[in-house]
């Protein structure tokens, strides 16, 4: 896929970090976007204290259940041990509820942690989730906490067919 005229100008209030990329036309985007991920997670200075939520492992897609359990992957890209992390999640902008996660994450590792059963009703919904007080300490950089899904739910009870067939006749 290639683009027109692209411009992508970042800053970072906390450090007074600008970044600015500038593509003009025939570029492949997704490699640059990629790269510059990578720059932001991995090469850009560590704070003391980075916690994220990197996906949003369930729920996912479409279930038949009204009662869910979420499941969410954190990660600590803080230059210190992660011991405890404020977990927020809400659905479809509803005001957040918290899991306080307490545990031992190395820096650049991760953990899949479930989090309480939630109940929703039919119909398409929005997960988001993002972390705060990593440590009990603020957060790193705000760029990288937060991940969000969009699942649907269906429990509306099964129509029975009027239609039968016991396949015995020679045509059916």
């Amino acid at each position: 896929w290639t683009i027109g005229f692209w411009s992508l100008i970042s800053y970072d209030r906390k450090t007074g970090s600008v970044l600015a990329a500038f593509i003009n036309g025939g570029y492949d985007f997704f490699p640059f976007l990629d790269n510059l991920t990578a720059v932001f997670n991995n090469h850009y200075p560590k704070q003391a204290n980075d916690a994220a939520i990197t996906v949003i492992i369930s729920p996912a897609e479409n279930s038949c259940l009204g009662t869910t359990s979420p499941t969410v992957t954190l990660k600590n890209f803080g230059a210190d041990l992660l011991t405890s992390v404020d977990i927020n999640y809400s659905i479809d902008g509803g005001i957040p509820a918290i899991y306080s996660w307490s545990g031992s994450l190395d820096t650049s590792s991760s953990v899949n942690v479930p989090l309480p059963d939630i109940t929703v009703g039919d119909g398409t919904h929005s997960m988001q989730c993002y972390t705060s007080n990593p440590n009990s300490s603020p957060e790193g950089y705000s760029f990288n906490d937060t991940a969000s899904t969009s699942f649907i739910i269906d429990i509306a009870v099964a129509q029975v067919a009027p239609l039968m067939e016991d396949f015995s006749g020679a045509t059916f």
